[in-house]
Formats: C-alpha cells, sequence, structure tokens
C-alpha cells in the first residue's frame, strides 16, 4: 500500500511542471528530527513548498520529480556518488554537514564527507562557522555563500526548552540531578556489530583511503577505552554524582552495558540528547557536536582529550574546562565546583537573529517562492521506515509564539511520524532500551 501511494505521489510530482518543491530528508530522527522540521516549518511559512521525511523515501521522491525542486541534503558523502550521478538536472542540490566537528580530521574528513559528484552538483554548502569553511575549502572545491549559521543554533538557542519542555521535565523525574555524558563514537559499537561494521568498511572503502579509515577507527577505539575508564575513575571518587551515558544514535545500548560501571553510572537512549543536554547539570564529552547545543543552552561542560591530536579539537573553546586523563579527578573537582561559563570566541557560533532571513533569500535565487501554496488535496502520511523509534504520548502545545508557526505544518508534505504539537519527546524512546 505505501508503495503504491509513493508511486501514485511521484507520478504527481513528475507530471506537475509548478510543482516546485523542498525536500528535506531525515537520516537519523533522533539527532536532526526536531531542528530540521522546524527548518520545515519556517520555510513553509516563507511560501515554499516542502516535503520531509526518511532520507531514503525522499531520495526516491527527489530522485524522480520532474519539475525544479530544491534538495538539502546533510553532506555530500562519497557514499551517496552513485545517487548524485542519477539525479535529475532540474535539482538543485545544497548542503549542510550536521557531523561538521568531524573537519579537525582535515583531508581525510573532505575526502569521506564531500565526494567529486556531491560537489559538482551542488549549488552552495551553508557552513556553520570561519572555520569548518576554510578546512573543507582547503581540501575540495566546495561553492559557499557568505551566510554563516544553522538552524540548529536557532533551535537549540531559541525553541528548545520550550519546544521540549514536558521530555526535559520526564528526564528530571527519572534521573535528577545528573552529569550527561554522550558518546561521538559509533565505530565497534554500532547497532550491526563490529564485524559487519568492517564488512560495511571494506565495501565503501578502497585501498589507502580504507587504511586511513581504519587507522582513525582504531583511534577513536582506543579513546573510547580511555574515556570508558576516565568515567569509571571519575565515578568511583564523586559517588554522590550520578552521570548518564547515551549511546550515539548509531551505537547499540547493550554494547554500553555489557561494561562493568560504577552503580552511579547509567546507560540511556530514551531521550533525544538535546533534552538530556537541557536537563543535565554539566556535561562531559571527548569532543562531541553536542558542545554546540550545551554551550547555546549555557551549559558548563568539560571536554577529555587524550593524544595531541584530541587536545587540539579546534572547538574545546566551547568547554568551561579541558582535562587529560592523568588529571581527570582532579580537573573534575575544580569543575564541579567551578560557576564559570565558557564565553567561545562569536567565530565559532555566529549570531543567529537574522539568520532565516539570509538563508531564505539564499534558497529563494535558487528556487522562487510560490504566491499561493498548495492545498490539501495530498493528504496522506507515511510512517517513517525507522525502526527503532516509537511515539508514546501527545500534549497539547501551549506556546503561543510556537503555535502560530505550527499552523503551517498543514502546508506541508509531512512523511514522518513526527509533529512539533507533541510535547513529550519520550517519543523517541528507543526500543532498544527497553529490552
Amino acid at each position: 500500500m505505501i508503495d503504491c501511494i509513493i508511486f501514485i505521489y511521484l507520478k504527481i510530482i513528475h507530471y506537475s511542471p509548478a510543482f516546485k518543491m523542498i525536500f528535506i530528508p531525515i537520516e537519523n530522527i533522533t539527532r536532526e528530527g526536531l531542528y530540521n522540521y522546524y527548518l520545515a516549518l519556517m520555510l513553509v511559512k516563507e511560501n515554499y513548498r516542502v516535503c520531509i521525511g526518511d532520507q531514503r523515501i525522499i531520495q526516491s521522491l527527489a530522485l524522480y520529480s520532474g519539475s525544479k525542486n530544491l534538495y538539502i541534503d546533510k553532506s555530500l558523502a562519497k557514499v551517496k556518488s552513485n545517487w548524485y550521478k542519477k539525479l535529475p538536472k532540474n535539482l538543485s542540490l545544497i548542503s549542510h554537514d550536521v557531523e561538521f566537528t568531524g573537519t579537525q580530521y582535515g583531508q581525510h574528513f573532505c575526502d569521506v564527507r564531500y565526494s567529486n559528484e556531491g560537489v559538482n552538483r551542488s549549488a552552495f554548502t551553508l557552513f556553520h562557522n570561519e572555520y569548518e569553511r576554510s578546512i573543507v575549502q582547503k581540501f575540495k572545491k566546495v561553492k559557499s555563500i557568505d551566510l554563516l549559521g544553522s538552524w540548529s543554533f536557532n533551535y537549540s538557542k531559541n525553541l528548545s526548552l520550550d519546544v521540549e519542555s514536558e521530555s526535559i521535565k520526564e528526564v528530571k523525574e527519572k534521573f535528577g540531578e545528573f552529569i550527561f555524558i554522550p558518546s561521538n563514537f559509533g565505530g565497534y559499537f554500532r547497532k550491526e556489530g563490529k564485524k559487519e561494521f568492517l564488512k560495511w568498511a571494506k565495501n565503501h572503502f578502497r585501498g589507502n583511503a580504507y587504511d586511513k579509515f581504519m587507522i582513525r577507527i582504531e583511534k577513536r577505539e582506543r579513546s573510547r577505552e580511555k574515556l570508558i575508564s576516565t568515567i569509571k575513575e571519575i565515578a568511583e571518587k564523586f559517588k554522590n554524582e550520578k552521570f548518564i551515558i547515551r549511546p550515539h544514535p548509531t551505537e547499540s545500548s547493550s554494547a554500553w552495558r555489557s561494561i562493568n560501571f560504577p552503580k552511579n553510572v547509567d546507560i540511556y537512549s530514551g531521550f533525544n540528547a538535546s533534552s538530556m543536554v537541557s536537563a543535565s547539570k554539566a556535561v562531559m564529552h571527548n569532543g562531541c557536536t553536542t558542545a554546540f547545543d550545551a554551550h547555546l543552552k549555557s551549559k558548563k561542560q568539560i571536554f577529555f582529550y587524550f593524544s595531541d591530536d584530541e587536545y587540539d579539537w579546534p572547538f574545546k573553546d566551547l568547554c568551561s574546562f579541558s582535562s587529560n586523563k592523568e588529571n581527570c579527578v582532579k580537573n573534575f573537582k575544580e569543575f564541579l565546583s567551578s560557576n564559570s561559563f565558557s564565553k567561545a570566541p562569536a567565530d565559532l557560533i555566529p549570531e543567529t537573529q537574522n539568520f532565516f532571513e539570509g538563508f531564505s533569500k539564499a534558497v529563494g535565487e535558487i528556487l522562487s517562492p510560490d504566491e499561493e501554496i498548495f492545498k490539501e488535496y495530498i493528504k496522506f502520511r507515511l510512517i517513517s521506515y525507522i525502526k527503532s523509534i516509537r511515539l508514546k504520548s501527545s500534549h497539547k502545545f501551549l506556546i503561543e509564539n510556537y503555535e502560530a508557526l505550527l499552523k503551517y505544518r498543514k502546508k506541508m508534505i509531512n512523511l514522518l511520524d513526527l509533529d512539533l504539537k507533541i510535547r513529550s519527546y519520550r517519543s523517541y524512546e528507543i526500543l532498544e532500551s527497553n529490552k
């Protein structure tokens, strides 16, 4: 039935010359769902036609769309090279890499995240900050615009506390006061297991590229081991503190639970990282994108590094403290007692106030907004193919300014089983965590 609906919809947009559409794919709903839904609403508010959904469905829709459309991709990754080759010429492509903190790996990051096919097809890449732009353009001839920033920054700073208030409340009720530790490793803890992960790597990388990739993975696994050891040491010394580790969205919770942590360390993936950051008293990590979210929410955070190149993590100024393993207990004690909050350089997180004005202008140069949004003659929703997510409960929105924005949700095609009228973000509960 679902395949039939997709086929009918593909025919509609293929034979509708005036049907211009902005496609927003979601690869991982727990990480990207909230702020990309926010982006979709803001674009519809500006009279753009928007279709948002699971990446696999959106890729199919975009591939066979017949009129001039725009695809907002999360990266120009090498693994999607064959898809880029098949794209219709009238489909414009822009990218905004959600994993941009990996730019610390320089050329290797750029080779993996910016395929030649993707770069050649894209109209421009929206960079989060000047550092990201300088590193990527050092190794790749990527087109950019003057605008820097991200809709995710806007969401974290201006809306997340209100939109996720019910979820934040649930987190606090469940855990009380805690230190949040987000994992940013993936690697051998991925849900498919180490054997399948290595098989995947061999299929996607060849020769020297595979060797470089595996060197990086092995190095990250050594850092994971040191972070685990650091967490154990700190948790043993600070028995009155509670520590919650949230596995990376690609990781298996059971892999983390197999580790013998002290009793005041818990593993939980039942809430999205944004709500966990908001509910926590502080954040500790090994160099994670969550650092931006924590900084925008005025959370103090400590960054642990285990090698010279990790010490040079370009975004460590977002954190109040940095520490190596040898001095972890001493530095963590100072971190806990301190009320200092990092004042990161402005060029790491550009001003967000006029972001959408600039972004809408850039989009408008590619795809003009329609004077009249299409009416609801396509009234269907497809449940996302993301099998690890389920909806729990719904609550009516009570936020006046966001309610005004939500009225536009009926004017877009939403292929996600997600609607921001849902206040409880236990809706992102990972089924695996209930086993």
